[in-house]
């Protein structure tokens, strides 16, 4: 709050009193009348809302020539773009953490046993009998990985009892591989 002289009376920033208003426009807001919203002087990148409006009493009392100024920074007025943009951008953050997580989740529950799997399945292809297949879950993969074990087993007993795996069969399955 500034006198008619534009010496500051109040303040919510640290001041002296009467002091003059330390920019320019600041003290052009507060000569005027009338409400006054200025964009700065364009001298700095910083721009800046300046608002003065007058004090006012009633038809009898028509109350001091005081004026009341302020400034604030076009950054940090919440307008409804800034708002929306900024709900946007952490609307954004978000959305990536969580697909981050969801893919990250599926690496490692689905596709890395999934290929821990596909590498055993290719390993028995290739008559590599000796050792046995873990299962480590028991769900869709478990079963498969099961499945498997049985079969490598069956082919290793068929192969003991016989001297030597059929590579007939054995091998045909290894023409195709999953990459």
């Amino acid at each position: 709050m500034v006198d008619a002289q534009g010496e500051v009376l109040a303040s919510t920033a640290g001041f002296t009193a009467f002091q003059l208003l330390a920019r320019d426009e600041l003290r052009r807001a507060a000569r005027t009348d009338k409400p006054v919203v200025s964009m700065g002087d364009g001298s700095s990148d910083a721009r800046d809302i300046v608002a003065a409006a007058p004090v006012h009493g009633d038809a009898k009392h028509p109350g001091p020539p005081w004026r009341v100024v302020t400034a604030r920074s076009v950054d940090t007025v919440l307008l409804p773009q800034t708002q929306a943009r900024d709900q946007a951008i952490l609307l954004a953050q978000t959305l990536t953490v969580v697909t981050l997580c969801v893919f990250g989740w599926l690496y490692v529950v689905w596709l890395r046993p999934l290929r821990r799997l596909v590498r055993d399945a290719e390993r028995v292809a290739d008559g590599g009998l000796h050792d046995a297949i873990e299962v480590r879950r028991y769900d869709e993969l478990g079963l498969v990985a099961r499945a498997l074990e049985q079969i490598r087993a069956a082919i290793a007993a068929d192969a003991s009892t016989k001297g030597g795996p059929d590579r007939t069969r054995v091998a045909a399955g290894a023409s195709r591989r999953v990459p």
